[in-house]
């Protein structure tokens, strides 16, 4: 797994609304020493990641996905193409035990749904407009397992417990810029810098 690189820059923390500085990280310095300079009161902090390839993308999807839990709402923004997809199907391979390969997107059929421990919920809005979103149900799927949401652009959301995930492609053709914004006093904190370990340490056993 090398979606997070040693030798590059790898990753970013500030908090959302722009008010603290911006951390650079290398995988030689602490997650907590940046997380723990952010300035205090502050609703929400961002996590940014570059990835270099589609698998390194899924890669950082399954840091997520191993530390999703039923009730969690991921949102996923990018333009077409971008990778949203590919990130979404290391998040429910991951939280389920599915191989990536059966995760693809929904287009038609708008949620598809995978059993796990849990059940995570995969969703794609393209094909359908604002105002119809409430009748596919996602609310719903909430209240038994987890929610991925491609296109989420579309979706009203719910708050900052939900994981937002924004995609843009960088420098190069498979670069990615991938920022992931949370709440900073909810569930997610405590998870997503428990993700940034994890994909670190893999990074670190199979190197640059």
């Amino acid at each position: 797994m090398n979606c997070l690189r040693q030798n590059q820059k790898a990753f970013m923390v500030k908090n959302c609304a722009g008010h603290g500085p911006l951390f650079p990280m290398r995988f030689e310095h602490s997650m907590d020493e940046a997380l723990a300079q952010r300035r205090p009161g502050t609703m929400c902090a961002t996590l940014e990641v570059e990835t270099a390839s589609e698998q390194e993308t899924i890669d950082l999807g399954a840091a997520i996905g191993g530390v999703l839990k039923p009730g969690d709402l991921v949102l996923l923004f990018g333009d077409l193409g971008s990778g949203k997809t590919r990130l979404a199907k290391g998040i429910v391979s991951a939280a389920t035990g599915v191989s990536p390969d059966d995760v693809v997107s929904p287009t038609f059929t708008l949620i598809n749904s995978f059993e796990g421990e849990y059940p995570v919920h995969h969703a794609d809005l393209y094909r359908i407009e604002g105002d119809q979103v409430e009748a596919i149900g996602l609310e719903e799927a909430l209240e038994d397992g987890a929610v991925v949401v491609e296109w989420a652009e579309k979706f009203q959301d719910t708050g900052f417990e939900s994981l937002r995930i924004v995609i843009r492609v960088g420098g190069g053709e498979n670069i990615r810029r991938i920022n992931l914004d949370w709440n900073e006093s909810g569930s997610w904190d405590p998870r997503v810098r428990e993700a940034a370990i994890e994909a670190n340490s893999a990074t670190r056993t199979q190197g640059p």
